[in-house]
Formats: structure tokens, C-alpha cells, sequence
């Protein structure tokens, strides 16, 4: 009797113990269904959620405040932030500007498949030439660079000329970009024998600094220079450059021009087509033009100039 109930309790316990490890079982594969569950829920959500989630520009514009900002507000916010961005690199800017066009002038241009070009202006302000040129640029909505001449804004290097000092301002207040082309403009003194003295190029350049700092401001600051004839054009230009970098200046020649220099007087179809010619197949386009006195077939020419390289495509930019 004993043995029948032992083995009938034997039993009993091999079937609890079945029973307990299919229950465990059981419980298991449910938690693993439910873990699958979320986890391919989760990357569901992460796939297709956010554009099943996405509001309209139109329905997000309209709809009531509830606390978020809207599509049309965060635009705002980042356009907002670019511009600070944009400015708070602006110097930067200026040095990589005038670098870009230096090496596309020494042929060196970089291969990104902008187009770009610097409108640049020698030897002026003028109280002739000057306001013309102003004149179309805002109207075209483009900026350039105005290389000033020193005496073109004094006769005795000390001196303020008042109305050649205004158009400087004027340039300035429009968002042109002011770079340095000397005070004397003087080959035989800035370059004896055709050799770069860059004793007195420097002395020169900070001379045309301080009367340029007259007129805009003494915060005022360029770290480009053109040398007048251009850096190309004179023996030492290795040692030039060695005293250049030192002082953080960046030479700035051209790689196009419209020929108002030339010795031939150019009608402005001529300018026109002069300037169209010398800058062909080129993406990073420095082209030399004059605003000093009788120049006036430059400012005739140039918004025919200007709207040649809008439909190229060209970006317009400055040099500082």
C-alpha cells in the first residue's frame, strides 16, 4: 500500500514539475514576443513616424499655439542664426576672399565649379567717375572693390580733400569693400631700376592707411593692397612677398580687364568687349577697371559689364 502511494506521489510530483516548466516556458516566449514587439515598433516609429507625424507648412501656419514654434517661426530663427554666423566669420571671409582671387590670378584658382568674379576699381575716389559707378552698382544690386589712391583723397599726404572724402564714405556706407592701392602711385619711387623697395611700398601703404582711417574711422583695417602696375610686373617679387606675409598682407593683381588704362581711348563697346575677352573660360574672374577722372566710358560701359556676368551665372564678390 505504501509503494502504490509513493509512486502515486511521484507522479503527482513529475506532473508539477512538467506543468512548472511549460508555464515558465510559455512565459518566456510571450516576454520574447513582446520584447520583438517593441523592438520592431521602435524602428517602425524611427523609420516611418516622423513623416507620418509631419504637419504641413500650411496646417502648422494656421493651426492654434500650443507652446512649439512653427515651421514658418523656425526658419525665421535659423535665417536669424546664419546671419549671425555669416557675420561673426566675416573676417575670415575677407582673408580666404582675397586669397581665392589671388590664386586664381597666379592661376592657381580652385576647382569647385563656382563662378565667381571681383569687380575692383583703381586709383579713384573721384568726384566724377566715383558717384556714377555707385550709382549702377546699387542699382544692379552688386558690391565691389575700391583700390584708393592716396592722393586721390590728398594733395599733401596730411589734408582731407572734403568732397573726395565724402564719395569714400559713400563707398564704405554701401557695403563696398575699401582696399589699399598706395599713397603716390609713384613707379620710379616704389620701384627704382624696376626692383620692389618694400621699404617704402610699406611706408607708402600705411601713409594711404591713415588718411583712409580719416574718413571711414580709425577701426577701420584691410589686409589687401594692390601694388600699382600690379605685383607682376617687378623684379623682387620673391622677397616682396616675404615682407607681405609677415605683415599679414595679401597682394591682390587681376586676371581680366576692361582696358580703360590702355593707351588707346576705348569707346564703351570696346570695354565691353575687352573685359568679355580676357576673362573667357575663366570661373574666379579679378577684373581691373578706373574710377579715377576721365574715366566716364568706364561707368558708360559697366552695366552692360555687370549683366554679362549675371547671365554667365557669375556670384558677385568683394575683396577686404
Amino acid at each position: 500500500m505504501s509503494n502504490i502511494h509513493h509512486k502515486n506521489q511521484k507522479f503527482t510530483m513529475k506532473k508539477h514539475k512538467k506543468l512548472k516548466n511549460k508555464n515558465l516556458a510559455i512565459s518566456i516566449l510571450v516576454l520574447s514576443i513582446l520584447l520583438i514587439g517593441i523592438i520592431i515598433g521602435q524602428f517602425i516609429i524611427n523609420k516611418y513616424g516622423e513623416n507620418d507625424l509631419t504637419v504641413s507648412a500650411s496646417e502648422e501656419t494656421n493651426s492654434p499655439d500650443t507652446g512649439k514654434t512653427s515651421k514658418k517661426d523656425k526658419e525665421k530663427i535659423e535665417e536669424k542664426e546664419l546671419q549671425y554666423k555669416n557675420t561673426s566669420i566675416k573676417g575670415q571671409d575677407k582673408i580666404d576672399s582675397a586669397t581665392v582671387a589671388k590664386d586664381a590670378i597666379n592661376g592657381n584658382a580652385v576647382k569647385d565649379d563656382k563662378k565667381i568674379i571681383y569687380l575692383t576699381f583703381d586709383d579713384g575716389p573721384s568726384t566724377t567717375v566715383t558717384p556714377k559707378i555707385l550709382d549702377i552698382l546699387k542699382k544692379e544690386d552688386v558690391k565691389a572693390t575700391f583700390f584708393i589712391l592716396g592722393k586721390s583723397l590728398s594733395s599733401d599726404g596730411v589734408t582731407i580733400n572734403e568732397k573726395s572724402g565724402e564719395v569714400l564714405k559713400q563707398e564704405y556706407d554701401d557695403g563696398h569693400a575699401i582696399a589699399n592701392h598706395t599713397y603716390s602711385h609713384d613707379y620710379k619711387y616704389l620701384y627704382p631700376s624696376r626692383n620692389i623697395n618694400m621699404t617704402r611700398v610699406l611706408e607708402d601703404v600705411e601713409k594711404n592707411n591713415v588718411l583712409i582711417k580719416k574718413v571711414i574711422g580709425e577701426s577701420f583695417e584691410t589686409t589687401v593692397v594692390r601694388f600699382p602696375g600690379g605685383l607682376m610686373s617687378w623684379k623682387g617679387q620673391d622677397v616682396a612677398l616675404e615682407k607681405l606675409k609677415e605683415k599679414n598682407i595679401v597682394p591682390v593683381d587681376w586676371n581680366a580687364l576692361n582696358g580703360d588704362a590702355e593707351s588707346k581711348k576705348r569707346t564703351p563697346e570696346e570695354l565691353i568687349e575687352k573685359a568679355i575677352n580676357t576673362s573667357k573660360n575663366k570661373d574666379k574672374v579679378v577684373m581691373l577697371m578706373h574710377d579715377t577722372y576721365g574715366k566716364e566710358t568706364t561707368a558708360e560701359a559697366l552695366t552692360k559689364i555687370i549683366q554679362h556676368f549675371k547671365m554667365e551665372g557669375y556670384e558677385f564678390r568683394t575683396l577686404n
